[in-house]
């Protein structure tokens, strides 16, 4: 539908409106003015019809009958009144209630959603459980009164029992699909519970409940950047990777993780994570049933810890700070490249900014090569297309590979 460009400048439309701004505050509009007016501005008399027709239609097609529409009812209840049930949340930040709190602003207070549940007698928050924790703080620590303060809620209609714990998941779901502060490992969770309490074999929750399985037993757990565990040892803050990589690829770098002793000693970082589960990616191309044994990782290990104290992680870039650091000798190795061969300079250098990881695994897989573990590796040839395809060609020499 076209907009009303013809009849009048839509900038000269909007930019009067600001001019007069303190006459459309002297003059409220009814819902119907209110949309009318809206419409009079986008679009032509004749278009401005059809678009209500539209969605008029639209409306009528997905809301059969107004008793399909199970409104909220907003109402205060005490705080000791309100519930949570952990299978159908995520899991409590501290970080995100401390935020809350230093930002505190009642204006912004949204009403938590709840379900009356007969059996427990109360009322169970569905979403809304940082803000309802950060007002608990607020009355009963902060200015140390009863938890029987009145805070805002939107009850739904019916009661949780009605319902079943898996249709109130998905519910949350799809209330917090699109919110920012929802992580994969938020989701992930909720998907395991589902299909360990009821029984969901569906693809998704099968695939969670096997990485799940991975990281138990190999002594992780998955969290996120901005929870105060993310310091714990075994803590995973990037949940991406595990959904792209195999089992087999996935229990490889777990058996790493765990036969090094990392994860009894500190977090696993987000490039630690990504380049080697890469190199066992491309490991497991040419090597589909060799596993390393618990000698092997301890070799690769003890290798990469005296090579460069197994330090992934990009700190800067000044290579006397971190002169043992993966990334000081891969960015060392760009540059030696692009300095040999000045027409792939531009292609290493963009590759190089986007995804340095992925000249790392090149660089930390031909140096395994070069020392001579004695441990099964990727194939060279398999190294080389990896390289030519993902990493511009680059490729190092050998003074970079000690």
């Amino acid at each position: 539908m076209q907009s009303n460009i013809t009849q009048y400048p839509y900038a000269s439309i909007k930019n009067e409106k600001l001019t007069k701004a303190y006459i459309d505050a002297m003059h409220p509009q009814t819902c119907k003015e209110r949309l009318q007016e809206a419409i009079q501005e986008t679009f032509s008399s004749g278009e401005a019809q059809r678009w209500l027709s539209d969605v008029t239609e639209v409306a009528k097609h997905h809301i059969k009958s107004l008793n399909n529409m199970n409104m909220v009812q907003a109402q205060s209840v005490p705080l000791n009144e309100l519930m949570f049930l952990g299978h159908l949340q995520r899991e409590l930040s501290l970080g995100h209630v401390q935020t809350i709190l230093e930002e505190f602003n009642s204006y912004q207070v949204q009403p938590a959603r709840v379900f009356w549940s007969d059996t427990h007698q109360k009322y169970v928050v569905v979403d809304g459980q940082h803000t309802v924790i950060s007002l608990w703080v607020i009355y009963t620590q902060a200015f140390q009164l009863p938890d029987t303060q009145q805070v805002p809620v939107a009850v739904f209609s019916g009661k949780l029992e009605d319902l079943g714990s898996d249709q109130v998941r998905t519910l949350f779901l799809s209330i917090n699909s699109n919110a920012e502060d929802i992580s994969e490992a938020d989701l992930h969770r909720l998907y395991v519970i589902n299909h360990r309490l009821n029984n969901d074999n569906s693809k998704n929750a099968l695939k969670h409940a096997m990485i799940q399985n991975v990281v138990e037993a190999h002594d992780m757990f998955f969290t996120q950047e901005k929870k105060m565990d993310r310091f714990q040892p075994g803590a995973l803050t990037r949940f991406s990777e595990w959904k792209t990589h195999t089992p087999n690829v996935l229990t490889r770098f777990a058996e790493y993780m765990k036969h090094s002793g990392i994860v009894k000693k500190r977090p696993v970082t987000v490039h630690e994570q990504d380049i080697l589960m890469e190199f066992f990616r491309l490991h497991a191309i040419d090597n589909s049933a060799t596993h390393w044994s618990k000698q092997d990782v301890r070799k690769v290990y003890d290798w990469a810890s005296q090579a460069f104290n197994h330090d992934f992680v990009k700190h800067g870039t000044s290579s006397r700070s971190f002169p043992d650091s993966l990334y000081v000798k891969c960015r060392n190795a760009v540059q030696d490249w692009v300095d040999k061969d000045p027409d792939v300079a531009d292609s290493i250098a963009e590759t190089w900014s986007k995804d340095y990881y992925l000249m790392s695994v090149v660089l930390f897989a031909e140096s395994l090569r070069a020392a001579k573990l004695g441990v099964t590796l990727p194939d060279e040839k398999t190294m080389r297309h990896f390289a030519r395809t993902r990493c511009s060609g680059f490729w190092p020499n050998s003074s970079h590979l000690v």
